[in-house]
């Protein structure tokens, strides 16, 4: 669809990472970059962190203008013996975090080597940021939520909707 179907179409927009990366290109202009966004929320987002460098899925990501960005995951770092805190990084650029996302110089000299360093500054540092930018829910919290309450509709799957979810396939 063209920006302005997005824009005035839509109230929400699902995409997955496949589609990011295909969306970006030095050169390429995407209908989805041309739109100002409410929310991009990235289920899975550690995936961004998956890779240290710059994946086109990570670049259209953080290129998406928006008012307000969400990450959703419950793996912030990858769960291997071999976890690193570098792996945050990437996650923090997408969201647009001011003292750590957008200078990764910043990042390494305030978090990353005096946490690794083993520096009460640098584990200070972090607790700091994670406590700004995230939302934890332990299992015991969920307790609390109230049972879904599920309504199947169903919906008209017409000829040209047909014909748009293949082409996405």
């Amino acid at each position: 669809p063209s920006a302005h179907s997005l824009a005035w179409d839509y109230d929400v927009v699902i995409t997955t990472f496949n589609r990011l990366s295909a969306e970006w290109g030095p050169q390429k202009k995407s209908a989805m970059m041309q739109v100002h966004w409410l929310r991009v929320m990235l289920d899975e987002g550690h995936t961004l962190g998956s890779s240290l460098s710059l994946t086109n899925k990570m670049q259209m990501a953080v290129s998406l203008m928006a008012s307000n960005r969400w990450i959703l995951t419950g793996t912030p770092t990858p769960n291997t013996p071999n976890s690193q805190l570098s792996h945050l990084q990437p996650l923090l650029k997408f969201l647009h975090e001011e003292a750590y996302g957008q200078n990764h110089k910043s990042w390494e000299a305030g978090i990353l080597r005096p946490f690794e360093a083993k520096m009460e500054e640098g584990r200070s540092r972090l607790l700091h940021l994670l406590h700004r930018c995230m939302i934890s829910a332990r299992k015991v919290d969920l307790l609390a939520i109230p049972p879904c309450i599920k309504k199947v509709t169903y919906l008209d799957f017409t000829e040209e909707h047909a014909r748009s979810y293949n082409e996405l396939v």
